[in-house]
């Protein structure tokens, strides 16, 4: 992903100066290789957000070698995105990668669990796959689709970038909440799945896969 960090920087950058609203908003920066590290703590401030989102670049590469995206991705939900109000929220990551994975102790059913519990929607950046045994795009999508987030390649246009990049703000800020309470539910904590059915003038809609019960 090293020759992607320039492009990356710059959708990043450009989310954090023109959709972040610093009145009511607030983001962390994290990279990620075989470790993760916070380069930027929770802040409203776009020059902060810039400052963390340059330090990609700039931090010299771990020795350790791999990739622990799911490590990234359960830590980010668990530790920081886990201790937000959620239900006022619209929680997501803007995940830049081509999805391999080599070094977790995380799975993939984990992240998305921790995903789920931190009501956060995952959206990716990941670059055109040059390889057709990868698993990468289909983690990903699996990873958006279970969070209801979306997958776009970080190597189109400026143009396609600027509509992707409008696409998630409509997507976090236009939604629709159904709040209902199942005749049966027992407060333990299970994890449920949703099945909604919409009318045929629907095409597309972006749901995440359940939910899950609140402790008693």
């Amino acid at each position: 992903m090293s020759q992607d960090l320039a492009s990356n920087e710059t959708i990043a950058t450009r989310y954090s100066q023109h959709l972040l609203h610093q009145t009511t908003d607030q983001a962390f920066v994290m990279k990620f290789s075989a470790l993760s590290e916070i380069t930027q703590p929770w802040t409203a401030d776009s020059n902060a957000l810039n400052s963390g989102i340059r330090k990609f670049a700039a931090t010299r590469a771990n020795h350790i070698r791999g990739t622990g995206l799911f490590n990234a991705l359960y830590q980010a939900c668990l530790n920081q995105l886990g201790h937000v109000d959620h239900p006022g929220t619209g929680n997501l990551i803007l995940l830049f990668t081509d999805g391999e994975e080599n070094a977790s102790n995380a799975s993939l059913r984990n992240v998305i669990d921790a995903c789920q519990h931190a009501n956060t929607a995952i959206y990716a950046f990941r670059p055109e796959s040059k390889s057709s045994f990868s698993t990468g795009p289909a983690t990903l999508t699996e990873l958006a689709m279970q969070t209801g987030g979306r997958v776009f390649h970080s190597d189109d246009s400026e143009a396609a970038i600027d509509t992707d990049l409008r696409t998630i703000e409509a997507d976090r800020r236009n939604q629709y909440r159904l709040i209902y309470k199942p005749a049966e539910l027992i407060p333990n904590g299970s994890f449920h799945h949703i099945n909604l059915k919409v009318p045929e003038r629907v095409t597309n809609l972006d749901i995440r896969s359940g939910y899950y019960a609140p402790h008693s």
